[in-house]
């Protein structure tokens, strides 16, 4: 078994990434990698696959790696959705998908002081989209609850329910939202959701 992964790390849990900022680690985020100790497991990390050869059989990498293989799977995750609109990658905007991710935002905000404003396009607090499918069986609300209700009690935190963003101005250092609301930011978190990555 041969795992190509593009990031320079080995697996993490991806989900349990909001504890890093709590003082996780990213050695408490690791995955076991004890199946790598096995001999017949080869894992090829901060690369990726930049040419299938399907007569041959053969993947080659973007680091120019040949990789023999009798079936492929393509476990290619996702990526963070872009935000169709102007300012988006400025400096200061961060996206929410690696540890790579987190750890350049925490490292924003050493002092740990940051007031935080949660625009949200949908008329409610967030909730656990993977429990949708027991929510749907059982209509139990209580199942999408992410169980982090006392985050809208500090008066750091702000949550904006309806606001869908339509604009970024990197100078000022405000979003604007469809209702011509302004909210001023020192960083700026795009958690847009993501898309399935397609080679």
């Amino acid at each position: 078994v041969t795992v190509i992964g593009e990031e320079p790390r080995h697996p993490y849990d991806r989900v349990g990434l909001t504890s890093f900022f709590a003082g996780a680690t990213p050695e408490d985020l690791a995955l076991d990698v004890s199946v790598f100790e096995d001999e017949r497991v080869t894992f090829l990390r901060g690369d990726a696959a930049a040419r299938i050869d399907r007569d041959a059989r053969r993947i080659t990498t973007v680091g120019g790696a040949t990789v023999s293989y009798d079936a492929l799977i393509l476990a290619t995750g996702s990526y963070a959705a872009k935000l169709a609109v102007e300012g988006f990658g400025h400096t200061g905007c961060f996206v929410y998908r690696t540890l790579d991710d987190v750890e350049a935002l925490r490292s924003r905000d050493e002092a740990g002081e940051w007031r935080i404003t949660l625009l949200a396009e949908e008329p409610r607090p967030p909730y656990d989209r993977v429990a949708l499918t027991s929510y749907f069986e059982k209509r139990d609300p209580e199942l999408l609850n992410l169980g982090e209700d006392h985050l809208w009690e500090d008066p750091l935190v702000k949550l904006r329910k309806r606001s869908q963003v339509t604009g970024i101005d990197r100078e000022a250092k405000t979003v604007t939202t469809h209702w011509g609301l302004e909210v001023a930011y020192d960083a700026l978190v795009l958690a847009t959701g993501s898309y399935a990555a397609v080679p």
